[in-house]
């Protein structure tokens, strides 16, 4: 059964996963559906979705040296390009911040490469499944962010950490080479 939205009509959706909230986009003259945009009779919607599975993926903080730091620097606002509506404040971070996180990475580095083989794979393998479980949060994140369909963000998303478990594998393999000088 289809129901049909009045123009000019602001309402939710609710169901057990997701809140739904529908805004008006006259703007807009699309006449099918597409991505996080949702038409009846040649009225345009934007999808918002306002909630997150696990509302901790979404930070705005800088993580450096294994803690997120706030910035004395200010904020850089997060803008929807969809609606223009801002959906977060991230930390505005300097170059002397920046060179506090490659140093922070090199000291990191040094633990790292002290692991093995085997335990560097686990890692990998872990970030791979904790991306695939959050699939659909980051989706939401990434189209709020970036104003692209949903299924292009989960697509994205799930090609993304092939890459991590491609590696997760290939650090099993230990074929150093030796390049002679």
């Amino acid at each position: 059964m289809k129901r049909f939205i009045e123009p000019s009509t602001e309402f939710s959706i609710q169901n057990p996963r997701i809140l739904l909230h529908l805004i008006p986009c006259p703007k807009l003259d699309h006449t099918y559906y597409y991505g996080n945009f949702l038409h009846s009779r040649g009225n345009s919607y934007y999808i918002h979705m306002t909630t997150l599975t696990d509302s901790s993926l979404l930070r705005t903080r800088s993580f450096i040296n294994n803690e997120w730091v706030d910035h004395q620097h200010g904020q850089i606002e997060v803008i929807n390009p969809s609606t223009n509506q801002i959906i977060a404040k991230v930390t505005d971070s300097t170059r002397s911040d920046a060179g506090n996180a490659v140093n922070a990475a090199q000291k990191a580095f040094k633990n790292w490469s002290g692991l093995t083989a085997k335990e560097r794979a686990s890692v990998l393998q872990k970030w791979f499944q904790l991306i695939l479980e959050n699939t659909e949060d980051l989706a939401k994140i990434m189209t709020l962010e970036q104003g692209k369909p949903i299924s292009e963000a989960r697509n994205e998303i799930i090609y993304g950490a092939s890459f991590i478990e491609f590696y997760a594998e290939e650090c099993k393999r230990v074929l150093g080479s030796v390049i002679p000088t």
